[in-house]
């Protein structure tokens, strides 16, 4: 018996010997086979790219790669066919250097490089390409990196082009990753498979549950370690909620779950545009631009919209079923400032009824009677159940301040400290107000706004938050555009502040249209001004904006001026929001108006 034991354990050996030495060499003839096949395509992309850039007649260099294609396809098989062919010339063309292609090789097979391919733009292409090699990504999970914009949530994607460079290169040659290569933001949690509304707790939950994903979302590196970690830190003890050990950095990395003021939120407000004041030929124009950004809205979020009877069956009309129309008289369209400001502690949701007196009030008020619009935000709260602070008679719009959601306020002097809305009041005691209703830490106060914004410049059309600690700046580089005086000093500003949590600010720059968007006689002569209201002229510069967006759910809604620096903008904000859709909206129609898309819509938190 013991004999016949020991027999069966020598076969054993013997068979996982063998099984293992044929497993390399399969392994090892794939990899020879691939290096040979990638070889053979950037050979073939070389030689034809010569016939397309060594002679002075394009059309020749084409016709000639038409017929050589064509031979081959009929020799070898459809892996030689135009659309193969063409991909191996574009394969030279963006990966020129045969040194770095074979080091890629190693790990990337031809699948891989047919995904990277398309992409544009060459840090991004190389950074997808290094992170194949380093993770080992199979092409399902590089497709899927690719969809969840992973380059754009890098923190490396953030950085001056040669530092991108450097740190890539470093990856790809040496294994090395950089803290800005790993760090991401935001973390794409869709597998988690929570709804809307959740809490700090769900969300670690689900991370726990679906572990193994949320790793690879972080990298492949990463290793659990811990949850709820204890530790103590100056005398005071902490609770982390997720503990991990980076294995190629060699370092612990800490996860606290939180939510902020960029999370879904409940709903939106819009009021329907009527006054013949701002709104030319009877608000027509308007009315569709309102009704396009309610339906967008409305698939993501509950869009209330506030009419009149006489304007009811208007917005009816060119609104989806999903919006739902509230009867609340107003004298404008801007939810913006006439409707509540909405604060919430994570449980309860209420709204604040500031006093509202048409921005300035008898003093530089922009129309006479203001009763409707001041009485908006508590009806809008009394109709749909929501409590509500009375902060009447503290005059306050939605427009003139910007919260981060985590204690920092941002506002304008030039807005709060005008003559027109609390003289009576001191810039200490205006600040205490901020505080009291907002939970407001610490007030930042920005010179100015936008020139020619007769809000006395709101900060939402000059800076806005789009994450604690990150601003946006409306900027030019022209220093004869009275703009740049305007953006210089807050910029200065915000360069030497820090936020309520003590971080300094991070500010992205985002241009103002390079032309000046002005009324036209055409849009001039639609206007009906009430007597006592602020008027306009032909040719008058309006205060245009990319700064006034609105964060949805899923979406941004961008304004656009039919400007060559609306690309910009939205190049700029779907790098900012690399997880929302960036949908841009021609804003002329509201602009003209004296607003735009942030002033006419006003968000509602989740309820807890």
């Amino acid at each position: 018996m013991k004999k016949e034991i020991l027999i069966a354990d020598n076969i054993d050996n013997i068979y996982d010997e063998i099984n293992a030495l044929i497993k390399e060499k399969k392994t090892n003839v794939k990899k020879v086979v691939n290096d040979a096949i990638i070889s053979l395509n950037w050979g073939i992309g070389k030689r034809l790219s010569v016939e397309l850039t060594g002679n002075n007649k394009p059309e020749y260099g084409k016709k000639i790669v038409a017929e050589v294609s064509k031979r081959l396809e009929q020799e070898y098989g459809s892996g030689f066919d135009k659309t193969s062919i063409s991909r191996m010339i574009k394969f030279y063309q963006e990966f020129p250097d045969f040194e770095k292609v074979a080091t890629l090789s190693q790990q990337l097979t031809w699948s891989h490089f047919v995904e990277i391919l398309p992409i544009q733009d060459e840090l991004k292409r190389d950074f997808y390409a290094a992170m194949c090699m380093q993770e080992n990504w199979s092409v399902r999970t590089l497709r899927e990196r690719k969809k969840s914009m992973l380059y754009e949530r890098t923190a490396i994607s953030k950085k001056p082009e040669e530092t991108i460079k450097n740190e890539i290169a470093e990856l790809r040659d040496d294994g090395k990753m950089s803290l800005d290569l790993f760090y991401r933001d935001p973390y794409m949690l869709d597998f988690l498979g929570l709804r809307d509304t959740y809490s700090e707790k769900d969300l670690e939950n689900a991370i726990l549950a679906e572990l193994e994903k949320f790793i690879l979302e972080m990298g492949s590196d990463f290793a659990f370690l811990a949850r709820q970690k204890h530790f103590v830190l100056d005398g005071k003890d902490y609770y982390m909620d997720l503990l991990f050990y980076h294995r190629g950095l060699r370092r612990l990395v800490l996860v606290e779950l939180k939510l902020g003021e960029f999370e879904p939120q409940d709903g939106v407000i819009l009021i329907w545009p009527k006054r013949p004041g701002s709104w030319p030929y009877e608000a027509k124009g308007a009315g569709k631009v309102f009704a396009e950004i309610a339906n967008k809205l409305a698939e993501t979020e509950k869009v209330y919209m506030l009419t009149e009877p006489e304007t009811e069956a208007a917005a009816r009309e060119l609104l989806c079923e999903n919006v739902e129309i509230l009867t609340i008289p107003t004298d404008d369209a801007w939810a913006r400032d006439v409707g509540p400001t909405f604060v919430t502690d994570g449980k309860e949701v209420r709204g604040i009824n500031w006093s509202f007196n048409a921005w300035g009030g008898t003093y530089d008020g922009l129309y006479q009677d203001w009763q409707k619009d001041d009485k908006v935000a508590e009806e809008f709260c009394k109709q749909t159940g929501y409590d509500y602070y009375d902060a009447a008679p503290f005059v306050l719009e939605g427009g003139s301040i910007h919260s981060d959601g985590q204690g920092t306020v941002i506002a304008t002097e030039a807005c709060l400290l005008s003559k027109g809305r609390n003289p009576e009041l001191t810039k200490e005691q205006i600040e205490a107000k901020l505080q009291e209703y907002l939970g407001a830490e610490k007030i930042i106060w920005l010179p100015n706004g936008i020139y020619q914004d007769e809000t006395n410049e709101h900060v939402d059309n000059v800076c806005a938050f789009i994450k604690p600690g990150e601003v946006v700046l409306a900027w030019t580089d022209d220093e004869s555009d009275p703009q740049y005086a305007l953006s210089a000093e807050d910029l200065k500003v915000l360069e030497q502040e820090t936020d309520a949590k003590g971080r300094k600010f991070c500010v992205h720059k985002m241009p103002i249209p390079k032309k000046p968007v002005c009324i036209t006689e055409k849009e001039l002569a639609g206007y009906v001004f009430e007597e006592g209201e602020d008027t306009r002229e032909a040719g008058e510069r309006l205060a245009a904006s990319y700064v006034n967006f609105y964060i949805g759910n899923k979406v941004v809604l961008v304004p656009q001026f039919g400007d060559e620096h609306d690309v910009l903008a939205t190049d700029l904000l779907q790098k900012l929001f690399p997880e929302r859709e960036i949908v841009s909206i021609f804003a002329r129609e509201i602009i003209i108006g004296g607003g735009n898309i942030h002033c006419i819509t006003q968000q509602i938190p989740v309820r807890g």
